[in-house]
C-alpha cells in the first residue's frame, strides 16, 4: 500500500507523523524502527569510497524468526511500514484477508495520514500484490501452462511456448475523471530462487498492481475515510485483474473462483 504525495512534507511536519506512528506501530508489533539507510559513493578516483549514510525517513518494521538454510534461521521482517518526506509505503508479507490487512493499516495509520492530508495533496495511491507459483521436479519442466491464463490480454503469449525464465510486462492507463488515471499493472517472471533446502526451485511470480494518478497539483481536500474508501476500490480492481490473469483451474486450487 502506497500513498505518494504531491510536494514533499517539511521537517516540522515529518518529525510530527513520526511522533504520531511511534505508539500506533508499537501496538501492531513494529517494535523494531530505525532510520533509513542509504549508500553514499565518492567517485573521486584518488580515493574512491562508498559509506553509509542516514536518509530521510523512518522503518517501521515487525521481526519473526524463519529458517534461511537447512542450518540456520534469522529475524526477517514480516511487515513493514516505511514513510519518508515523499511518501507512506506499507508492505505485509504474512498476508491473510483484505479486511484484516486495512483495519489493521488503518488503525496504525489514520492519524498520520490526517496529518499529511492536512499539510499536502496526494499525488497517488497504489495497491500492490505479490504472488509466487513455486514448481516441484525438473525445473526444465517448469510451464506457465495451468497457472497463468491463455488467452488473458494482459499477458504476453510466447511465454507458454517456453520452458526457460522469461518476463511479461505488461499495463494499461485509463482515464478516471477529468484528467485523473488509474494504471493497470502485471509483471510476470519465471525465475530460479533458492529455499531454506539451498535447492534451487523454479517459480512464477506474479505482481498485480492498480495505482490512482492524481493530475495536476494532486488530489487535494481528501480525508482518512475517502483514502480507505479508494484503497478497498483498488483492492476489488486487483481482485479482478488476478482472476483475469491466473488459469480457472490454478483460482479454484486458491479458492478464488467463486470469490
Amino acid at each position: 500500500m502506497v500513498i505518494t504525495f504531491a510536494e514533499p512534507l517539511t521537517s516540522l511536519v515529518f518529525r510530527r507523523i513520526i511522533r504520531e506512528l511511534e505508539p500506533t506501530t508499537f501496538a501492531k508489533g513494529l517494535t523494531n524502527r530505525q532510520p533509513m539507510q542509504m549508500l553514499s559513493v565518492n567517485l573521486n578516483p584518488t580515493a574512491p569510497q562508498v559509506q553509509q549514510t542516514v536518509a530521510n525517513g523512518m522503518q517501521f518494521q515487525k521481526l519473526s524468526v524463519v529458517r534461511v538454510n537447512e542450518d540456520a534461521v534469522a529475524n526477517k521482517a514480516v511487515e513493514e511500514l516505511i514513510v519518508d518526506p515523499n511518501q507512506i509505503v506499507y508492505r505485509n508479507m504474512n498476508y491473510s484477508r483484505w479486511d484484516n490487512i486495512s483495519g489493521l493499516y488503518w488503525d496504525m495509520n489514520a492519524e498520520a495520514i490526517t496529518s499529511v492530508l492536512d499539510n499536502v495533496p496526494i499525488r497517488a495511491i497504489r495497491l500492490e500484490y505479490l504472488d509466487r507459483f513455486l514448481f516441484d521436479g525438473d525445473p526444465d519442466q517448469a510451464s506457465a501452462k495451468g497457472v497463468i491464463k491463455q488467452g488473458s490480454e494482459v499477458v504476453t503469449p510466447h511465454i507458454f511456448h517456453l520452458n526457460d525464465l522469461w518476463h511479461s510486462h505488461t499495463g494499461k492507463l485509463e482515464k478516471t475523471d477529468g484528467e485523473n488515471r488509474r494504471l493497470f499493472q502485471v509483471n510476470i517472471d519465471m525465475i530460479d530462487m533458492v529455499g531454506p533446502d539451498s535447492i534451487p526451485k523454479r517459480s512464477i511470480a506474479l505482481v498485480s498492481a492498480v495505482e490512482d494518478r492524481f493530475a495536476g497539483g494532486g488530489l487535494e481536500g481528501g480525508t482518512v475515510s475517502s483514502l480507505r474508501a479508494t484503497f478497498d476500490d483498488l483492492h476489488k480492481q486487483v481482485k479482478e485483474l488476478f482472476k483475469s490473469v491466473v488459469d480457472d483451474g490454478m483460482l479454484a486450487a486458491v479458492g478464488l473462483e467463486n470469490d
